[in-house]
């Protein structure tokens, strides 16, 4: 062993140099120190590479949770009573509801009875719409030009606003809702108030969307189950039960749910098709602050024509629930 002082040779059991009387670093030591280096540089490599490694999948998760992966379904110009705006190709927009005391105030809602209704849920046009009707729970993540997006779980809320009126999209696809409020184009809203008849349809329908699905016969709901997950940020499954024999037919079924009394939810008109055993399967349009201790279930024939009514009382917890 040699001394790291003068460099005379010594035994390697020597603790100071024979030639200078330096003290001496046995090998055992000097191994040992290469060895804690080692393992010191290769838990530093470890660190990094997993810190790395962190950072990639929080990046996907922002962008997969961002809607930007999600592809747009395919658009088409339709127009409206005094408004055109882009819609899903094969979308079918009814008028569900409208606020229209007079010219100054004008709501009118539509909700989608054909394809791409989980994309694009319903939106409302009018002169008197706000952002108090956005959902209490939703969030403002990006805002451009007159346009404002919200999130609220999955449910994407686009309010914007225009020289003589607003619209407000609600939907799943972010993109498709931008698309639609990036193309809207007004016409004279005031007289929209006049062309307006609950439960007609729009002036100028997608030939695309007619269907071909049979034609509603009686039917009753016989029994059926609500969902819950384990997260109040998680949104209500209903299965309704109405029998096999009613397969492929179309129906439009309406939810309401509650908790003590109050409204959870607006109670869209959402359009299905019995499966082939006989289910209407339907999830709520937005994840709840409370999980629901109630719900009213409406069950339309693809006329409107009211078939059933059920009410079902419901533990306010997650998991699922037969009636």
């Amino acid at each position: 062993m040699k001394c790291s002082n003068c460099g005379s040779e010594n035994k390697d059991s020597s603790k100071f140099c024979k030639n200078c009387g330096s003290a001496m670093t046995p090998v055992t030591e000097k191994r040992n120190a290469v060895t804690n280096q080692d393992n010191e540089d290769r838990n530093r490599k470890i660190i990094i590479t997993g810190i790395i490694v962190a950072v990639i999948i929080l990046a996907g998760v922002a962008v997969y949770a961002s809607g930007i992966l999600t592809p747009m379904p395919p658009m088409q110009t339709q127009e409206f009573d005094q408004f055109t705006i882009d819609v899903p190709v094969g979308s079918k927009f009814v008028i569900g509801d409208q606020y229209t005391t007079d010219k100054k105030h004008i709501a009118v809602f539509y909700d989608n009875k054909g394809d791409y209704s989980d994309e694009v849920y319903s939106m409302a046009v009018g002169n008197s719409l706000s952002t108090e009707m956005i959902h209490e729970n939703a969030t403002l993540s990006e805002e451009y030009n007159d346009t404002k997006v919200y999130e609220f779980g999955d449910t994407y809320e686009i309010y914007a606003e225009y020289d003589d009126s607003q619209i407000l999209l609600i939907g799943d696809n972010v993109k498709a809702l931008k698309h639609m409020a990036d193309s809207y184009k007004e016409g004279d809203i005031s007289k929209l108030y006049s062309k307006t008849t609950k439960g007609s349809s729009s002036s100028s329908s997608n030939s695309q969307s007619q269907s071909s699905a049979p034609a509603t016969t009686s039917m009753s709901i016989l029994g059926g189950s609500f969902s819950t997950g384990g997260g109040l940020e998680d949104k209500t499954y209903a299965s309704i039960y109405v029998g096999p024999e009613h397969a492929g037919e179309s129906v439009t079924i309406q939810i309401f749910y509650s908790r003590d009394g109050a409204t959870l939810n607006n109670g869209n008109m959402v359009p299905k098709t019995v499966t082939s055993s006989g289910y209407i399967e339907v999830r709520s349009a937005d994840a709840y602050s409370k999980f629901p201790d109630f719900a009213e279930i409406n069950l339309y024939d693809s006329s409107g024509g009211l078939l059933d009514s059920r009410s079902v009382s419901l533990s306010p917890e997650s998991g699922t629930q037969s009636f």
